[in-house]
């Protein structure tokens, strides 16, 4: 229990979030990935369309092949678990993306919890305050929610 509460400060004093390795700054691939498997559990449950769509959007956000995209979603897991929240994924994202970046981000959350062809009320809670967490503006976030429904949009910033 002390081991686990030593990590648990550990990781607030040095900037790292709970799930990243001992005295380890969380990757931005992890907490991409953690953000996107806990939008597929909002529902409490995780279709293979919604493991598709967070596999592919790993894939093209971060240029991985199917094997790294698995090992990411494993760790990204791991993760998740562990955390208390989800402020530590958000604000490696923050810090470290800019905002073409976790729009983009944004989109494969909304395209995650579209999968299923429903959406509860707790995806969209969930969905809309992680656009306010990655620091998007609710405008882009709706823009992002179009173009994951399949809409023909320009990105916001392009």
């Amino acid at each position: 229990m002390l081991r686990g509460l030593k990590r648990m400060l550990g990781g607030f004093s040095t900037g790292g979030a709970a799930g990243a390795g001992a005295g380890d700054e969380l990757s931005i691939e992890v907490a991409a990935a953690a953000l996107l498997l806990e939008s597929a559990n909002a529902d409490d449950e995780v279709h293979a369309f919604e493991h598709a769509a967070i596999a592919q959007g790993l894939a093209s956000h971060f240029g991985l092949d199917a094997p790294a995209v698995e090992a990411l979603l494993e760790r990204a897991e791991r993760a998740r678990r562990e955390a208390l929240d989800l402020h530590g994924f958000t604000a490696v994202l923050v810090r470290q993306h800019d905002e073409r970046q976790r729009l983009a981000l944004a989109e494969v959350v909304w395209r995650v919890v579209f999968a299923d062809g429903q959406l509860t009320a707790h995806e969209g809670i969930l969905a809309r305050r992680l656009g306010n967490l990655l620091d998007l503006r609710p405008e882009d976030v709706s823009v992002a929610i179009r173009r994951a429904r399949g809409e023909r949009l320009p990105r916001p910033g392009a």
